[in-house]
Protein backbone atom coordinates (compact mmCIF):
# COMPACT_ATOMS: atom_id res chain seq x y z
CA UNK A 1 0.00 0.00 0.00
CA UNK A 2 1.24 3.50 -0.88
CA UNK A 3 0.35 5.97 1.86
CA UNK A 4 0.52 9.72 1.33
CA UNK A 5 0.60 11.64 4.62
CA UNK A 6 -0.20 15.33 4.23
CA UNK A 7 0.44 17.63 7.16
CA UNK A 8 3.81 16.85 8.71
CA UNK A 9 4.18 19.70 11.20
CA UNK A 10 7.35 18.49 12.89
CA UNK A 11 9.32 21.35 11.32
CA UNK A 12 7.12 23.96 13.05
CA UNK A 13 8.53 25.69 16.14
CA UNK A 14 5.39 24.80 18.06
CA UNK A 15 4.81 22.27 20.84
CA UNK A 16 1.49 20.96 19.59
CA UNK A 17 2.47 20.74 15.93
CA UNK A 18 5.49 18.59 16.72
CA UNK A 19 3.92 16.43 19.41
CA UNK A 20 0.67 15.70 17.59
CA UNK A 21 2.40 14.91 14.29
CA UNK A 22 4.80 12.49 15.98
CA UNK A 23 1.92 10.76 17.76
CA UNK A 24 -0.09 10.51 14.54
CA UNK A 25 2.86 9.11 12.56
CA UNK A 26 3.53 6.64 15.39
CA UNK A 27 -0.08 5.48 15.16
CA UNK A 28 0.24 5.04 11.38
CA UNK A 29 3.52 3.13 11.75
CA UNK A 30 1.90 0.82 14.28
CA UNK A 31 -0.60 -0.26 11.59
CA UNK A 32 1.53 -0.56 8.45
CA UNK A 33 3.67 -3.49 7.32
CA UNK A 34 7.14 -3.70 5.85
CA UNK A 35 5.60 -3.88 2.37
CA UNK A 36 3.84 -0.51 2.77
CA UNK A 37 5.44 2.75 1.69
CA UNK A 38 4.72 6.21 3.09
CA UNK A 39 5.59 9.59 1.60
CA UNK A 40 5.02 12.93 3.29
CA UNK A 41 4.06 16.52 2.43
CA UNK A 42 5.18 18.86 5.19
CA UNK A 43 3.85 22.22 6.38
CA UNK A 44 6.03 24.31 4.05
CA UNK A 45 3.78 23.27 1.17
CA UNK A 46 0.85 24.88 2.99
CA UNK A 47 2.52 28.30 2.95
CA UNK A 48 4.46 28.26 -0.32
CA UNK A 49 4.33 26.55 -3.69
CA UNK A 50 6.33 23.32 -3.44
CA UNK A 51 9.28 22.94 -5.84
CA UNK A 52 8.72 20.08 -8.27
CA UNK A 53 11.46 18.06 -6.55
CA UNK A 54 10.18 18.98 -3.07
CA UNK A 55 11.70 21.17 -0.37
CA UNK A 56 15.16 20.61 1.10
CA UNK A 57 15.13 18.65 4.33
CA UNK A 58 15.43 21.59 6.70
CA UNK A 59 16.89 19.83 9.74
CA UNK A 60 19.41 17.76 7.76
CA UNK A 61 20.49 20.85 5.82
CA UNK A 62 20.95 22.89 9.01
CA UNK A 63 22.99 20.13 10.66
CA UNK A 64 25.13 19.58 7.55
CA UNK A 65 25.90 23.30 7.32
CA UNK A 66 26.43 23.47 11.11
CA UNK A 67 24.00 26.37 11.47
CA UNK A 68 22.90 26.98 15.12
CA UNK A 69 19.15 26.77 15.75
CA UNK A 70 18.68 30.44 16.71
CA UNK A 71 20.66 31.60 13.67
CA UNK A 72 18.55 29.33 11.46
CA UNK A 73 15.34 30.72 12.96
CA UNK A 74 16.48 34.29 12.20
CA UNK A 75 17.32 33.26 8.64
CA UNK A 76 13.84 31.78 8.26
CA UNK A 77 12.28 34.94 9.70
CA UNK A 78 14.12 37.17 7.20
CA UNK A 79 13.17 34.85 4.34
CA UNK A 80 9.50 34.95 5.35
CA UNK A 81 9.50 38.76 5.33
CA UNK A 82 10.09 38.58 1.58
CA UNK A 83 7.41 35.89 1.17
CA UNK A 84 4.57 37.84 2.76
CA UNK A 85 1.44 38.60 0.84
CA UNK A 86 2.21 41.12 -1.92
CA UNK A 87 0.28 44.41 -2.20
CA UNK A 88 -3.11 44.19 -3.83
CA UNK A 89 -2.80 44.58 -7.63
CA UNK A 90 -5.29 46.41 -9.81
CA UNK A 91 -7.90 43.63 -9.69
CA UNK A 92 -8.79 41.12 -6.97
CA UNK A 93 -8.87 38.40 -9.67
CA UNK A 94 -5.20 38.89 -10.55
CA UNK A 95 -4.36 38.99 -6.85
CA UNK A 96 -6.07 35.65 -6.16
CA UNK A 97 -4.11 34.06 -8.99
CA UNK A 98 -0.90 34.70 -7.05
CA UNK A 99 -1.82 31.93 -4.59
CA UNK A 100 -0.85 28.30 -5.19
CA UNK A 101 -4.23 27.09 -3.87
CA UNK A 102 -7.69 28.55 -4.56
CA UNK A 103 -9.19 31.37 -2.50
CA UNK A 104 -12.79 30.41 -3.35
CA UNK A 105 -14.63 27.18 -4.14
CA UNK A 106 -15.53 28.45 -7.63
CA UNK A 107 -11.79 28.39 -8.46
CA UNK A 108 -11.30 24.70 -7.59
CA UNK A 109 -11.78 23.41 -11.14
CA UNK A 110 -9.67 26.20 -12.64
CA UNK A 111 -6.78 25.39 -10.32
CA UNK A 112 -7.13 21.69 -11.09
CA UNK A 113 -6.88 22.46 -14.81
CA UNK A 114 -3.69 24.45 -14.11
CA UNK A 115 -2.36 21.52 -12.11
CA UNK A 116 -3.33 19.00 -14.78
CA UNK A 117 -1.67 21.20 -17.40
CA UNK A 118 1.64 21.16 -15.56
CA UNK A 119 1.58 24.75 -14.26
CA UNK A 120 1.07 24.40 -10.49
CA UNK A 121 1.17 21.80 -7.69
CA UNK A 122 3.27 19.32 -9.69
CA UNK A 123 4.85 17.87 -6.55
CA UNK A 124 1.39 17.23 -5.10
CA UNK A 125 0.11 15.86 -8.42
CA UNK A 126 2.85 13.24 -8.62
CA UNK A 127 2.24 12.08 -5.04
CA UNK A 128 -1.55 12.01 -5.40
CA UNK A 129 -1.22 9.84 -8.52
CA UNK A 130 1.19 7.53 -6.67
CA UNK A 131 -0.88 7.07 -3.50
CA UNK A 132 -3.40 4.34 -2.70
CA UNK A 133 -4.61 6.12 0.43
CA UNK A 134 -4.26 9.77 1.47
CA UNK A 135 -4.18 10.68 5.16
CA UNK A 136 -4.43 14.39 5.93
CA UNK A 137 -3.53 15.77 9.35
CA UNK A 138 -6.11 18.49 9.95
CA UNK A 139 -4.18 19.98 12.89
CA UNK A 140 -5.30 23.57 13.57
CA UNK A 141 -5.69 24.62 9.96
CA UNK A 142 -9.45 25.14 9.61
CA UNK A 143 -9.84 27.83 12.26
CA UNK A 144 -10.53 31.57 12.24
CA UNK A 145 -8.36 33.81 10.09
CA UNK A 146 -8.80 36.17 7.14
CA UNK A 147 -6.05 38.42 5.77
CA UNK A 148 -6.16 42.13 4.92
CA UNK A 149 -7.56 41.35 1.46
CA UNK A 150 -10.41 39.17 2.72
CA UNK A 151 -8.78 35.83 1.84
CA UNK A 152 -9.28 32.88 4.22
CA UNK A 153 -6.14 31.43 5.81
CA UNK A 154 -3.75 29.51 3.58
CA UNK A 155 -3.34 26.46 5.81
CA UNK A 156 -7.07 25.85 5.85
CA UNK A 157 -7.40 26.32 2.09
CA UNK A 158 -4.51 23.93 1.40
CA UNK A 159 -6.02 21.27 3.70
CA UNK A 160 -9.46 21.49 2.10
CA UNK A 161 -8.15 21.61 -1.47
CA UNK A 162 -5.86 18.60 -1.01
CA UNK A 163 -8.80 16.64 0.39
CA UNK A 164 -10.97 17.69 -2.56
CA UNK A 165 -8.29 16.78 -5.11
CA UNK A 166 -7.60 13.44 -3.46
CA UNK A 167 -11.22 12.31 -3.36
CA UNK A 168 -13.03 14.18 -6.12
CA UNK A 169 -10.34 14.26 -8.82
CA UNK A 170 -8.14 11.24 -8.06
CA UNK A 171 -10.74 9.05 -6.33
CA UNK A 172 -8.29 7.97 -3.63
CA UNK A 173 -9.34 6.59 -0.29
CA UNK A 174 -9.11 9.81 1.72
CA UNK A 175 -9.00 10.33 5.47
CA UNK A 176 -9.00 13.81 7.02
CA UNK A 177 -8.20 13.27 10.69
CA UNK A 178 -7.21 15.17 13.83
CA UNK A 179 -9.38 18.07 12.72
CA UNK A 180 -11.10 21.09 14.24
CA UNK A 181 -13.65 22.91 12.05
CA UNK A 182 -14.30 26.48 13.18
CA UNK A 183 -13.43 28.79 10.26
CA UNK A 184 -15.81 31.65 11.03
CA UNK A 185 -15.89 32.34 7.30
CA UNK A 186 -18.54 31.63 4.66
CA UNK A 187 -15.97 31.17 1.86
CA UNK A 188 -14.32 28.42 3.88
CA UNK A 189 -17.68 26.81 4.62
CA UNK A 190 -18.53 26.70 0.91
CA UNK A 191 -15.27 24.81 0.27
CA UNK A 192 -16.00 22.47 3.19
CA UNK A 193 -19.58 21.76 2.12
CA UNK A 194 -18.37 20.64 -1.32
CA UNK A 195 -15.52 18.52 0.09
CA UNK A 196 -16.10 16.94 3.50
CA UNK A 197 -19.25 14.89 2.72
CA UNK A 198 -17.35 13.00 0.03
CA UNK A 199 -14.44 11.87 2.22
CA UNK A 200 -14.13 8.25 3.28
CA UNK A 201 -13.07 9.14 6.82
CA UNK A 202 -13.61 12.44 8.63
CA UNK A 203 -12.35 12.43 12.21
CA UNK A 204 -12.81 15.48 14.44
CA UNK A 205 -10.35 15.88 17.30
CA UNK A 206 -12.92 17.52 19.58
CA UNK A 207 -16.73 17.24 19.91
CA UNK A 208 -17.76 20.88 19.33
CA UNK A 209 -17.04 20.64 15.60
CA UNK A 210 -19.72 17.96 15.11
CA UNK A 211 -22.76 20.25 15.62
CA UNK A 212 -21.12 22.99 13.54
CA UNK A 213 -20.77 20.55 10.67
CA UNK A 214 -24.36 19.41 11.16
CA UNK A 215 -25.54 23.03 10.93
CA UNK A 216 -24.02 23.06 7.43
CA UNK A 217 -25.49 19.72 6.35
CA UNK A 218 -22.31 17.67 6.91
CA UNK A 219 -23.11 14.48 8.81
CA UNK A 220 -20.20 12.08 8.17
CA UNK A 221 -17.91 13.48 10.87
CA UNK A 222 -16.86 11.29 13.76
CA UNK A 223 -15.37 12.44 17.08
CA UNK A 224 -11.97 10.86 17.73
CA UNK A 225 -9.83 12.67 20.35
CA UNK A 226 -6.65 14.46 19.28
CA UNK A 227 -3.81 12.07 18.43
CA UNK A 228 -1.75 13.68 21.21
CA UNK A 229 -3.95 11.87 23.73
CA UNK A 230 -2.17 8.69 22.60
CA UNK A 231 1.17 10.05 23.92
CA UNK A 232 2.92 7.74 26.36
CA UNK A 233 5.75 8.86 28.60
CA UNK A 234 9.13 7.16 28.22
CA UNK A 235 9.60 6.23 31.87
CA UNK A 236 13.20 5.16 31.24
CA UNK A 237 14.15 8.84 30.77
CA UNK A 238 14.23 11.00 33.89
CA UNK A 239 14.36 14.80 33.53
CA UNK A 240 15.67 16.87 36.44
CA UNK A 241 13.19 19.63 35.70
CA UNK A 242 13.24 21.45 39.03
CA UNK A 243 16.99 21.93 38.95
CA UNK A 244 17.03 22.86 35.25
CA UNK A 245 14.51 25.68 35.68
CA UNK A 246 15.10 26.51 39.36
CA UNK A 247 11.57 25.49 40.30
CA UNK A 248 10.13 25.50 43.81
CA UNK A 249 8.19 22.59 45.29
CA UNK A 250 4.93 24.41 44.64
CA UNK A 251 4.60 25.96 41.20
CA UNK A 252 2.02 26.56 38.50
CA UNK A 253 2.49 27.20 34.78
CA UNK A 254 0.98 30.26 33.11
CA UNK A 255 0.70 30.16 29.32
CA UNK A 256 -0.47 32.22 26.35
CA UNK A 257 -2.88 31.49 23.48
CA UNK A 258 -2.88 31.49 19.70
CA UNK A 259 -5.39 34.34 19.98
CA UNK A 260 -2.42 36.56 20.94
CA UNK A 261 -0.91 35.82 17.54
CA UNK A 262 -0.55 38.48 14.89
CA UNK A 263 0.03 37.07 11.41
CA UNK A 264 -1.13 37.71 7.89
CA UNK A 265 -4.38 35.88 8.60
CA UNK A 266 -4.86 36.56 12.30
CA UNK A 267 -5.16 39.69 14.42
CA UNK A 268 -4.22 39.72 18.07
CA UNK A 269 -6.68 40.52 20.87
CA UNK A 270 -7.26 44.22 21.37
CA UNK A 271 -6.35 44.55 25.04
CA UNK A 272 -2.82 44.97 26.45
CA UNK A 273 -1.44 41.47 27.03
CA UNK A 274 1.52 42.58 29.15
CA UNK A 275 -0.65 44.74 31.39
CA UNK A 276 -3.04 41.82 31.95
CA UNK A 277 -0.23 39.44 33.00
CA UNK A 278 1.39 42.15 35.12
CA UNK A 279 -1.82 42.37 37.18
CA UNK A 280 -2.54 38.64 37.26
CA UNK A 281 0.93 37.28 38.15
CA UNK A 282 1.34 38.87 41.62
CA UNK A 283 -2.18 37.78 42.51
CA UNK A 284 -1.28 34.18 41.62
CA UNK A 285 2.06 34.38 43.44
CA UNK A 286 0.14 35.46 46.53
CA UNK A 287 -1.41 31.96 46.55
CA UNK A 288 2.00 30.71 47.79
CA UNK A 289 3.04 29.16 44.47
CA UNK A 290 5.84 29.97 42.07
CA UNK A 291 4.58 31.08 38.65
CA UNK A 292 6.38 29.79 35.54
CA UNK A 293 5.78 31.37 32.13
CA UNK A 294 5.25 29.11 29.11
CA UNK A 295 5.91 30.84 25.77
CA UNK A 296 3.99 28.82 23.19
CA UNK A 297 5.27 31.10 20.42
CA UNK A 298 8.90 30.13 21.19
CA UNK A 299 9.99 33.75 20.77
CA UNK A 300 8.48 34.09 17.28
CA UNK A 301 5.83 36.55 18.46
CA UNK A 302 8.11 39.51 19.19
CA UNK A 303 5.49 41.44 21.15
CA UNK A 304 4.83 38.52 23.50
CA UNK A 305 8.53 37.61 23.66
CA UNK A 306 9.51 41.09 24.82
CA UNK A 307 6.58 41.27 27.24
CA UNK A 308 7.47 37.89 28.77
CA UNK A 309 11.09 38.92 29.26
CA UNK A 310 10.08 42.11 31.05
CA UNK A 311 7.57 40.20 33.20
CA UNK A 312 10.18 37.55 33.99
CA UNK A 313 12.63 40.15 35.27
CA UNK A 314 9.99 42.10 37.19
CA UNK A 315 8.33 39.12 38.89
CA UNK A 316 11.35 36.77 39.07
CA UNK A 317 9.89 33.97 36.93
CA UNK A 318 11.54 31.37 34.68
CA UNK A 319 10.40 31.19 31.03
CA UNK A 320 9.93 27.85 29.31
CA UNK A 321 9.68 27.45 25.54
CA UNK A 322 10.49 24.94 22.82
CA UNK A 323 14.09 26.15 22.58
CA UNK A 324 14.93 25.16 26.16
CA UNK A 325 12.30 22.48 26.82
CA UNK A 326 10.95 20.02 24.23
CA UNK A 327 7.48 18.55 24.65
CA UNK A 328 8.76 15.47 26.51
CA UNK A 329 10.37 17.75 29.09
CA UNK A 330 7.27 19.93 29.13
CA UNK A 331 5.27 16.86 30.08
CA UNK A 332 7.72 16.37 32.98
CA UNK A 333 7.24 20.02 33.99
CA UNK A 334 3.48 19.49 34.08
CA UNK A 335 3.83 16.30 36.15
CA UNK A 336 4.99 18.39 39.10
CA UNK A 337 2.85 21.47 38.44
CA UNK A 338 -0.11 22.32 40.64
CA UNK A 339 -2.04 24.08 37.86
CA UNK A 340 -1.88 25.16 34.20
CA UNK A 341 -3.59 28.41 33.19
CA UNK A 342 -3.62 28.91 29.43
CA UNK A 343 -5.44 29.15 26.12
CA UNK A 344 -3.23 26.54 24.43
CA UNK A 345 -4.91 23.40 23.10
CA UNK A 346 -2.02 20.94 22.84
CA UNK A 347 -0.12 22.13 25.89
CA UNK A 348 -3.36 21.71 27.85
CA UNK A 349 -3.70 18.15 26.56
CA UNK A 350 -0.12 17.42 27.70
CA UNK A 351 -0.98 18.91 31.10
CA UNK A 352 -4.13 16.79 31.40
CA UNK A 353 -2.16 13.67 30.42
CA UNK A 354 0.06 14.35 33.44
CA UNK A 355 -3.11 14.92 35.51
CA UNK A 356 -2.32 18.58 36.06
CA UNK A 357 -5.47 20.63 36.75
CA UNK A 358 -6.40 23.24 34.14
CA UNK A 359 -7.90 26.71 34.00
CA UNK A 360 -8.45 27.63 30.37
CA UNK A 361 -9.39 30.62 28.24
CA UNK A 362 -10.14 31.01 24.54
CA UNK A 363 -8.04 30.45 21.44
CA UNK A 364 -8.32 30.98 17.66
CA UNK A 365 -11.26 28.56 17.65
CA UNK A 366 -13.55 26.69 20.03
CA UNK A 367 -10.89 24.02 20.66
CA UNK A 368 -9.87 24.91 24.24
CA UNK A 369 -13.53 25.17 25.22
CA UNK A 370 -14.01 21.73 23.69
CA UNK A 371 -11.34 20.31 26.01
CA UNK A 372 -13.59 21.15 28.98
CA UNK A 373 -16.33 19.08 27.33
CA UNK A 374 -13.94 16.17 26.68
CA UNK A 375 -12.83 16.20 30.31
CA UNK A 376 -16.28 17.06 31.74
CA UNK A 377 -14.37 19.78 33.54
CA UNK A 378 -16.10 21.49 36.49
CA UNK A 379 -14.25 24.83 36.58
CA UNK A 380 -15.04 28.06 34.65
CA UNK A 381 -13.87 28.74 31.12
CA UNK A 382 -12.98 32.34 30.17
CA UNK A 383 -13.57 34.26 26.95
CA UNK A 384 -10.19 35.48 25.70
CA UNK A 385 -11.66 38.72 24.36
CA UNK A 386 -12.81 39.85 27.81
CA UNK A 387 -10.08 38.22 29.91
CA UNK A 388 -8.83 41.40 31.66
CA UNK A 389 -12.27 41.86 33.24
CA UNK A 390 -12.06 38.47 34.98
CA UNK A 391 -8.81 38.56 36.95
CA UNK A 392 -10.68 38.22 40.25
CA UNK A 393 -12.57 35.16 38.98
CA UNK A 394 -9.38 33.58 37.60
CA UNK A 395 -7.63 33.96 40.94
CA UNK A 396 -10.61 32.61 42.88
CA UNK A 397 -10.90 29.62 40.52
CA UNK A 398 -7.15 28.97 40.85
CA UNK A 399 -7.49 29.04 44.63
CA UNK A 400 -10.34 26.52 44.48
CA UNK A 401 -8.43 24.19 42.17
CA UNK A 402 -5.32 24.26 44.37
CA UNK A 403 -7.50 23.16 47.31
CA UNK A 404 -9.42 20.52 45.32
CA UNK A 405 -8.23 17.04 46.32
CA UNK A 406 -10.57 15.24 43.92
CA UNK A 407 -9.69 16.92 40.61
CA UNK A 408 -6.71 14.66 39.85
CA UNK A 409 -8.83 11.52 40.10
CA UNK A 410 -11.46 13.19 37.92
CA UNK A 411 -8.82 13.86 35.25
CA UNK A 412 -7.52 10.30 35.42
CA UNK A 413 -10.96 8.94 34.50
CA UNK A 414 -11.67 11.25 31.55
CA UNK A 415 -8.12 11.44 30.20
CA UNK A 416 -7.99 7.64 30.26
CA UNK A 417 -11.12 7.47 28.10
CA UNK A 418 -9.79 10.01 25.60
CA UNK A 419 -6.39 8.30 25.42
CA UNK A 420 -7.98 4.96 24.60
CA UNK A 421 -10.24 6.32 21.84
CA UNK A 422 -7.53 8.56 20.31
CA UNK A 423 -5.81 5.44 18.98
CA UNK A 424 -8.75 5.13 16.56
CA UNK A 425 -7.37 8.04 14.49
CA UNK A 426 -5.97 5.44 12.09
CA UNK A 427 -8.43 2.56 12.62
CA UNK A 428 -9.14 2.51 8.87
CA UNK A 429 -5.62 1.19 8.10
Amino acid sequence: MNILFIGDYRSAANYGSIATTECLIDLINSKVSANDDMKIIDRRSYDHSTPKAGFNQTLKYRIRKKIPLRVWQKMQHVRNIFRRTPPLPYSIESYMNLYHVPCLYKQFETYFNKMDGGNILQYEKELLEWADIVIINGEGTIVNGVNQHGVYNGGGRYTIYMAWLSKIKYNKTTALVNLTVDPGNNDAWEMLIHTLPHLDYLYLREPLSIPKLADHGISNGKYVPDALFSYEEDESVVYDIKQAFNLANNYMVLGDTSAFNETEYQSSVRWDVEQFYDKLIPRLQALDVQVVLLDGFNGKNKQIDCAYKRLSRKHNMPIINLSNCDYHRLYAVFKHSKLFISGRWHASILASLSYTPLLLFGSDSHKTKALYKILDYPYPFFDVNTLPLHIDEIVEAAKSILADTSIVNHLKVYVGKAALVSKNNVDFL
